[in-house]
């Protein structure tokens, strides 16, 4: 007679407030889902903050404003909050013949810096391999336990 064991693989998640609850594999999967789609989306606002480098002017007569993604804890991982722009300040240069420049000569440029965007790509891809990378072992810890019962 087979002998039937259950497998419970059992995450425990400790959030910013301290409190742990026990989670099943399913859950897990959606973890590693909800991560790899934030990251996704983090990503794309990088590529759009890039392609907007030499924006000068938009819809509000302003320069681009760099795109960040704000994100938020989630019973099942991560989500975006909401998609905020950035606060720092436009570089201001000093060129009249150019028609983008004000009254006293100078326009603005976009708030977004090529160095910073690359280092937050790497990090975002680092990121996005690590969510996969989790729900893929947690896909052979789930496969492994099924042909433990066989």
């Amino acid at each position: 007679m087979k002998r039937f064991i259950k497998f419970t693989i059992i995450i425990s998640f400790v959030f910013l407030n301290g409190l742990s609850f026990s989670q099943g594999i399913e859950d897990a999967f959606r973890i590693s889902q909800s991560g790899v789609i934030v990251q996704k989306f983090r990503l794309r606002l990088i590529a759009e903050n890039i392609a907007n480098l030499i924006t000068l002017k938009t819809e509000t007569g302003l320069p681009y404003a760099k795109k960040i993604a704000v994100l938020e804890p989630s019973p099942y991982g991560v989500r975006v909050k909401e998609v905020a722009r950035s606060t720092a300040p436009f570089p201001k240069y000093f060129d009249p013949s150019l028609p983008q420049s004000d009254n006293g000569g100078f326009f603005f440029f976009p708030n977004v810096n090529l160095p910073d965007e690359y280092i937050d790509l790497g990090f975002t891809e680092n990121m996005f391999e690590a969510n996969v990378m989790a729900f893929k072992t947690a896909k052979t810890m789930y496969q492994q336990s099924l042909d433990m019962l066989k």
